[in-house]
């Protein structure tokens, strides 16, 4: 991964390449016991081996990714309404979709793809969730 971009990259290309490369593996609901285990969650190393996995499943992964190149940053898994997305404390930009959580900006992502949605863009969807205060977090150590 680090060779992949210039030396002098900045924490954020490195993020956005991993999420682009998450958001290309094919999405799975991971229902189907004739696909998967059935029990809609593949821990990240099955979802790179299966080449497949839902959107926690894939978010696992992402955050997996994540803090092994950058073992200091702080994420939150928010789960959403049969969804879940990956915050990351990063500095901010001017609009980039952020989930305040007790005082600090997290720059939300959506790892589940097809879509290549770029860092700090979440769907219509998840964002009237947000608003909407239902969704709970989980505090990725």
């Amino acid at each position: 991964m680090y060779e992949t971009l210039p030396t002098n990259s900045k924490t954020r290309a490195y993020i956005h390449l991993v999420l682009s490369w998450v958001q290309s593996i094919p999405y799975n609901e991971l229902k189907n016991r004739l696909t998967s285990n059935g029990a809609g969650y593949l821990p990240p190393l099955s979802v790179i081996a299966n080449n497949q996995g839902d959107c926690d499943s894939k978010t696992v992964l992402m955050a997996s990714l994540v803090r092994s190149l950058f073992p200091d940053v702080k994420m939150t898994m928010v789960f959403l309404p049969h969804h879940a997305l990956l915050g990351i404390a990063l500095p901010l930009r001017k609009n980039g979709q952020t989930l305040n959580i007790d005082g600090m900006d997290y720059l939300l992502m959506e790892p589940t793809g097809p879509s290549k949605i770029p860092l700090g863009e979440i769907s219509n969807r998840s964002a009237q969730y947000i608003a909407g205060n239902m969704y709970s977090l989980e505090e990725v150590l």
